[in-house]
């Protein structure tokens, strides 16, 4: 049970302002990440015009007025060719004193992309760019020059200086679900992240992965596990009945309260008192899950004290 590391997940579309006191906080409240979505768009239950900073230079701004906390992300690898990014993240490990946490998916919002004008092939192709990206990106990352010449991508003669502060480098998390990201996970992962999943659904994926890991010789323990879900909690069933009712009925993370009710939203999420939320954490902890990206639904009500309340009556058990 040692070791279990806590990161929460903030919202680009917040504002500066509070994107600073919620990093600030979550550092100063014994949380081990800061996670950041790669989007260029707010989440789809919000107005298309509402404010959306770039993770990127935010992650940036945070690290310069934090001292210790990890600060990571989850890039969408349409999004950048990928000796760009490995550019961009072996400059913030720099910048950060090796505190870049490394996350990417083959990316899954076509509405974004299609505003954007970024190129969304189905997923098949999507998971194929990602298999090439992370050759280079780890290429660039670990050796002196490097030149590829992929399906899709191709480098030649590139360097990467500085290389990142951590070594042989960042650990590259990959998120996402389908066998067929699974297969790359095995081949080229040093971790996976999965969503919003009961832990017997995780423990069947991993089983799935552990397949494809016999297949290219890997151990399956050589893999690192996470998982995201919400977290809401309540000292009482009352009271965290009330709470959900208050949360709901601003459409929580954009489902229509009509389509709610608190039975079915916790079934794959953290929901419950702080002993009921150690006990679904420990169901992952011993299936293998030693990172947790949480998101906490309160926090869009400009509200901390939910951080305060998971590191008083949560983290303690984990230490």
């Amino acid at each position: 049970m040692k070791n279990i590391k806590f990161g929460i997940s903030i919202g680009r579309y917040w504002g500066y302002e509070f994107i600073q006191k919620a990093a600030l906080y979550a550092e100063e409240h014994d949380f081990d990440c800061i996670w950041f979505p790669d989007h260029v768009l707010p989440p789809p239950y919000l107005s298309k015009d509402r404010l959306s900073l770039d993770a990127w230079v935010t992650m940036a701004a945070i690290a310069s007025m934090t001292e210790s906390i990890k600060i990571g992300i989850v890039n969408c690898n349409p999004f950048r060719h990928p000796s760009i990014l490995a550019k961009i993240a072996a400059t913030f490990d720099v910048i950060s004193g090796g505190r870049l946490e490394f996350c990417i998916g083959a990316g899954g919002n076509k509405d974004e992309n299609e505003a954007y004008g970024i190129p969304f092939p189905n997923l098949s192709t999507r998971i194929d760019w990602l298999r090439e990206s992370i050759k280079i990106i780890r290429g660039l990352w670990t050796e002196k020059s490097f030149t590829f010449e992929g399906s899709f991508y191709r480098v030649k003669d590139a360097y990467c200086e500085p290389k990142p502060v951590q070594k042989p480098n960042p650990a590259i998390w990959i998120g996402g679900r389908s066998n067929k990201l699974l297969q790359v996970v095995a081949e080229h992962g040093d971790g996976c992240n999965f969503l919003w999943m009961t832990a017997e659904e995780y423990t069947s994926r991993i089983a799935t992965m552990e397949h494809y890991c016999d297949q290219v010789g890997r151990q399956l323990e050589n893999i690192k596990r996470s998982y995201c879900t919400d977290v809401i909690l309540a000292q009482n069933k009352a009271l965290l009945d009330k709470k959900f009712v208050k949360l709901k009925n601003g459409n929580i993370r954009g489902i229509k309260a009509q389509r709610m009710n608190l039975r079915d939203y916790s079934r794959r999420r953290f929901v419950g008192t702080p002993q009921n939320c150690i006990d679904l954490i420990n169901e992952f902890v011993e299936i293998g899950v030693s990172e947790f990206m949480l998101v906490f639904p309160e926090m869009d009500e400009f509200d901390l004290t939910c951080l305060r309340f998971f590191a008083e009556h949560v983290i303690p058990s984990f230490n």
